[in-house]
């Protein structure tokens, strides 16, 4: 572990005076066998449907994980948002260091979440990819990756966008985001590469968070009365002033 907890103090150090950063510990943390006590992470289910001594609940102590956390805390001096990429089964996100949810399409229900969890921002990270990949996960149309941003704002979640698509880069000599690393027409793909975001779904989820952060809402109490409320939900943040506070 002490190479990790060098690495971990260097890319704080050299990334953590930036505004626009937040720490990931890992992709798809339990796959990582090598972190794990007994050099093998459990075999446990894999949805939230689970018995709740698998998916949904804590069943294995994970103190190498805990360690790398600590030290990502201790190093950052602006207190950026940090948590770690799920997969087969959750890392426990009751943590004091995990500031929201990185969940895969596999843990989509926010209520469950934060009822054995707590209170967190549900940030649905994985919502399968626009793509045209042979995989389930990478092969979604533009029209589908859309829908999952409509369904994790009615879930309570921040939904998240990202490319699988292998063909020629879209990147133009206009583009803001170009990739001057690859010749024109070597294959790129945003998820893989960055670049320029080349599917139909991008325009369509920035047409969503207008929609979504300006949207004037009547709302019905529970003792009869209505009022309108003005969402002005900054959704990308996981921000809102309807009532002049700021939520998290």
């Amino acid at each position: 572990m002490t190479n990790d907890l060098k690495f971990i103090r260097y890319t704080v150090a050299r990334l953590a005076s930036f505004r626009n950063v937040w720490w990931s510990l890992s992709n798809e943390w339990n796959q990582v066998g090598c972190k794990w006590d007994s050099g093998t992470p459990p075999n446990k289910c894999f949805t939230t449907s689970c018995p709740t001594t698998d998916a949904v609940n804590v069943s294995a102590a994970t103190p190498i994980w805990d360690s790398l956390f600590e030290s990502a805390k201790r190093e950052d001096p602006y207190g950026h948002m940090m948590s770690i990429h799920n997969n087969a089964f959750l890392y426990n996100l009751s943590r004091p260091w995990i500031t929201h949810f990185s969940i895969q399409h596999t843990h989509n229900q926010p209520k469950e979440l934060w009822k054995n969890y707590g209170k967190k921002p549900v940030l649905w990270d994985e919502v399968k990819y626009e793509g045209n990949s042979n995989s389930n996960w990478g092969s979604l149309s533009a029209l589908q990756m859309v829908q999952r941003m409509w369904w994790g704002a009615c879930g309570g979640a921040y939904g998240q966008h990202d490319e699988v698509l292998s063909t020629d880069s879209c990147c133009d000599d206009a583009a803001p985001l170009k990739v001057p690393r690859f010749a024109r027409g070597v294959n790129v793909s945003w998820n893989g590469s960055g670049g320029c975001l080349c599917g139909e779904a991008a325009p369509r989820i920035a047409w969503f968070h207008r929609y979504i952060s300006n949207q004037t809402i009547n709302l019905t109490h529970h003792n009869g009365s209505t009022y309108e409320s003005r969402s002005n939900v900054d959704f990308a943040a996981g921000v809102g002033h309807d009532d002049g506070q700021s939520r998290r």
